[in-house]
């Protein structure tokens, strides 16, 4: 086995050696070359042809030792015992060929009929003894196992001409029949399935139909995308015309639970100015109220805020404003009224809890009570600039009953208290100082202004667009104007 298998390069390597020779001689005798070379080189060209000859003699001597080595029965079994597939083919197939392998060089004249300069010429051929049966062909293990083919001497697929073939279902029918040119002859290939394989043969469809799918797939996602974007710009739409309808009907609503007019007199000048918080859809608690009592001598007027949003907030908003307006009537001032309101609201009964600044005003003199139950303290806007008014801020209405205290502030002809909730000032991630700071700067800055532009000015700057809550805002301008006693 070793003395074979170590012949096989040498094999090869001979055989390369003859087909370079033969070429190399075909082409310096007879192809483009030959015009050139014989006349240059004619001891080079005697010598390809030795060489020539000499190769093609190395390879029928080197093929007839390995075929006899390997025909061998002791030969074979070293194959099978080492596992050498590769020499085991190539006895198979190759060594009944090379038995019947010719190689005659001839000396003959070119094709003019007269001899060239060396009077030589070489022509190599082969002829293979064609077995009985060609059709016994076995490619057990072949890489075109699976390819059933047969091959014939010219272009017509006749049982006479047939060569080889790896079938007994002859003939073949098959539209990929291949003519390849073979000397001065040519030699048909019938195959019968894919030359390239099902899988590359069926590539083209298969990318076809993958392709027409994505695209079908892209297409009707693109439509449910399309129509899907439609459909949320149309709720979108709806969403926005829904929400500007129910805050216009909270606005309205609002409007209609806070009153229409203030009350009229030369002594004083009111201003008021309500504005929903940011999402404005819901009503509120926030309010601001004024009336006159005790034969138009006194003015009391609150500004307060409900806990919570919605009905039930306007509804103890509502409650509380027409109580303070029966109180105020049978002459209680701002500390009663306060701790009057307490007890008739509850926070753990109803809900809510309401914060209230209630303050009153003799208009003849301009003195002013103040009470807080838990209000933002009001701005006083006088000749020395704005500045808040250091009133108690007592418990909110309806958390538990407390002392309210009063504190009384005389007015100079002109001087405005601004009483305003808590969503004038207040800003998430801002202190409570702040935002009161920045109020009293902006009072301080419409000091010129009558009360309706300060009120006006001031909710534009501070809480429109930016507060989250509703805003009440109520401005009291004491004229000092001296009435006439018949009035």
């Amino acid at each position: 086995m070793s003395q074979v298998s170590s012949r096989l390069p040498l094999l090869d390597t001979a055989k390369g050696l003859a087909c370079a020779a033969i070429v190399a001689h075909h082409l310096a005798f007879y192809g483009p070359m030959s015009d050139i070379a014989q006349p240059l080189a004619p001891d080079l060209m005697a010598w390809l042809y030795d060489y020539a000859r000499m190769a093609v003699q190395i390879f029928l001597v080197l093929g007839g030792y390995l075929a006899a080595a390997s025909l061998a029965p002791e030969g074979v079994a070293r194959f099978d015992s080492a596992g050498q597939q590769v020499g085991k083919r190539f006895v198979r197939l190759v060594v009944p060929y090379v038995v019947a392998l010719l190689v005659t060089v001839l000396v003959t004249v070119n094709n003019t009929g007269t001899a060239d300069a060396t009077g030589r010429r070489a022509v190599a051929y082969l002829e293979v003894v064609l077995p009985d049966d060609p059709t016994g062909i076995d490619l057990a293990g072949d890489a075109y196992e699976d390819l059933d083919s047969a091959i014939y001497l010219g272009r017509r697929p006749d049982r006479s001409a047939l060569l080889t073939a790896t079938t007994r279902s002859l003939p073949l029918r098959d539209p990929e029949q291949v003519v390849v040119p073979w000397g001065d002859n040519e030699l048909l290939l019938v195959p019968r399935g894919q030359l390239v394989g099902g899988l590359l043969a069926t590539l083209p469809l298969l990318i076809a139909t993958i392709g027409g799918v994505l695209v079908l797939a892209f297409a009707a996602l693109a439509l449910r995308l399309q129509r899907t974007g439609r459909r949320a710009e149309g709720l979108a739409q709806q969403n926005e015309e829904l929400y500007l309808e129910q805050q216009h009907v909270a606005q309205t609503l609002q409007r209609q639970l806070l009153p229409d007019a203030l009350p009229a007199d030369e002594r004083i000048e009111l201003a008021h100015r309500y504005q929903s918080g940011v999402a404005g859809i819901e009503v509120g608690g926030d309010w601001y109220d004024a009336v006159l009592v005790d034969r138009d001598r006194r003015l009391v007027f609150t500004v307060g805020d409900v806990s919570g949003q919605g009905l039930p907030a306007a509804t103890v908003m509502i409650t509380l404003r027409i109580a303070v307006r029966a109180w105020a009537t049978e002459g209680d001032g701002p500390a009663v009224i306060l701790q009057k309101l307490d007890r008739m609201l509850d926070v753990r009964a109803d809900g809510h809890f309401a914060t209230v600044l209630c303050g009153s005003i003799e208009l003849a003199t301009g003195r002013m009570v103040l009470a807080s139950a838990g209000h933002p303290v009001p701005m006083h806007l006088g000749a020395a600039g704005a500045s808040p008014v250091a009133v108690r801020a007592g418990l909110p209405v309806g958390v538990g009953p407390d002392a309210y205290q009063e504190v009384e502030l005389q007015l100079d002809p002109g001087d405005v208290l601004v009483g305003f909730t808590d969503g004038l000032f207040e800003r998430r991630d801002e202190l409570v100082d702040e935002g009161m700071e920045r109020v009293r700067r902006t009072v301080a800055t419409l000091a010129d202004r009558p009360p309706a532009a300060m009120v006006e000015e001031l909710v534009a700057s501070l809480a429109a667009g930016e507060s989250p809550d509703d805003t009440a805002v109520l401005a009291v301008r004491w004229t000092g104007a001296i009435v006439p006693a018949s009035a």
